[in-house]
């Protein structure tokens, strides 16, 4: 069972780079730069929130009628920030952007650039340079990912992910 509060508490002090990186963007990441964009919870990480936080408007999205991990099954919690949030409650997804798991076929585990969200909006993604990052920023997303992987439900889900990536990446 994943321990969500250790989880959050690798990443709470840490930032891709040792200035505030919205100042690169206008904290573009940090809005609704798109119209419905917003993140998903990974299964379990609900029990981070309350459901009343006034900062996030929440829904739940069927797998059967969106496309998910084939493995998962029910809703998933679905997060649209309204423009600001405390930001020691901020989602795993905020916490690691802008980056983003990766298996290759044979298991090996890695960080990648976010290419499908960061390229949009993201300076540190369009120089596709992950020296740039803070290096203890990335050794606590690895950490935090390589605790992740254990759960079957998300080691699933990023397999599935990255199995997508490959075939657009073709």
């Amino acid at each position: 069972m994943i321990e969500w509060p250790k989880i959050y508490k690798l990443l709470d002090e840490i930032t891709p780079l040792k200035q505030n990186c919205g100042e690169l963007c206008n904290s573009v990441c940090c809005t609704e730069w798109d119209k419905g964009v917003g993140m998903y919870l990974l299964p379990g990480e609900e029990c981070m929130f309350t459901g009343k936080e006034e900062w996030i408007d929440w829904e739940e999205h069927s797998t059967q009628e969106y496309e998910f991990c084939p493995s998962w099954s029910g809703n998933i919690k679905f997060l649209r920030c309204k423009g600001y949030c405390l930001r020691k409650h901020r989602p795993l997804a905020c916490r690691v952007f802008p980056l983003m798991p990766y298996l290759t076929r044979d298991g090996k585990f890695t960080l990648k650039f976010d290419v499908e969200l960061g390229s949009r909006i993201c300076p540190l993604v369009q120089k596709d340079d992950i020296n740039l990052l803070e290096q203890e920023f990335v050794r606590r997303v690895e950490q935090v990912y390589l605790i992740l992987l254990k759960d079957k439900l998300i080691r699933d889900d990023i397999e599935w992910q990255s199995r997508r990536i490959d075939l657009e990446t073709k």
